[in-house]
């Protein structure tokens, strides 16, 4: 197996050698009886110096050490949950602190879903409106994968990289909140819940529209009542974006939702606006 870390020093920092004790007691002793010839003081110092800019470089050398994606993929597909999460911890820190995000596409596109979850998972915890395009078509994609894992995590890194005017992928986002796992289902509810009004806005699509502040209460009845469960759960949203806090126009129109979405819904935030 590879090694994790790449660069000239494969340890940490905490595993690196100091330099020798000894040959500093050494010296001190030296010092302390005018021990010892000209010569050998001098041959001792200069080891301990040599010994000290090796061991500072080393520690800057370990600061600086990347851990490869192609490690980090072979590392994930060997260890227990625990270490697993350990791992990938570590990772998104390197993220974090500027990594190229683009190193994140090998993870993205691997075949072992557990990979690609810790992967969607670390898209968004780093991705925000200025980083992350890079791979935002990776996790758009994402959000029709087969393991509802990785649609989980989808959900949250795509949500965070919307911008207006992009209908495709509001629809793509809207198509979650009808997914068979239900943990995927309210992720995406919440995130059309909370997104800011600027990414609806200017959509051509009226039941997009619905999610925002200026939505009326009739248009959210109409929407209640589609056919298409993603159209009734949208107007869900509306209402609970919009009029969260009118307890009669949500209990007007709480008969028109499962009983699993009806449960959830003492647990999402605040409404928007007043009534």
């Amino acid at each position: 197996m590879r090694g994790w870390w790449n660069g000239r020093h494969p340890l940490p920092v905490a595993a690196l050698k100091k330099p020798d004790q000894k040959r500093k007691a050494e010296l001190a002793d030296f010092d302390a009886v005018g021990g010892g010839s000209q010569v050998q003081r001098a041959a001792h110092a200069r080891r301990i110096t040599l010994e000290e800019e090796f061991l500072q470089e080393t520690v800057q050398q370990a600061k600086e050490y990347v851990m490869e994606t192609d490690a980090f993929i072979d590392r994930l597909s060997r260890l227990d949950v625990d270490a697993c999460g350990e791992l990938t911890n570590t990772f998104s820190d390197e993220f974090r602190t500027g990594r190229d995000i683009r190193d994140l596409i090998p993870v993205l596109r691997h075949e072992d879903p557990e990979v690609v979850i810790a992967g969607a998972w670390i898209a968004s915890e780093v991705v925000d409106q200025r980083r992350g395009r890079e791979i935002y078509g990776d996790l758009i994609a994402l959000l029709g994968h087969s393991d509802p894992g990785v649609r989980f995590e989808a959900v949250a890194a795509v949500a965070q990289l919307l911008e207006p005017g992009e209908d495709e992928i509001v629809r793509s986002l809207v198509n979650c909140v009808v997914d068979d796992d239900m943990r995927v289902t309210l992720r995406a509810f919440r995130y059309l819940y909370l997104l800011p009004d600027s990414v609806f806005r200017g959509s051509r699509d009226a039941n997009i529209r619905l999610l925002t502040e200026s939505a009326q209460r009739d248009g959210i009845r109409e929407a209640i009542n589609s056919d298409s469960v993603s159209v009734r759960r949208l107007a869900m949203a509306a209402a609970m974006r919009n009029y969260g806090d009118d307890g009669a126009f949500i209990q007007e129109l709480i008969h028109s939702f499962d009983d699993s979405i009806a449960e959830w819904l003492g647990t999402m935030p605040r409404a928007k606006r007043p009534v």
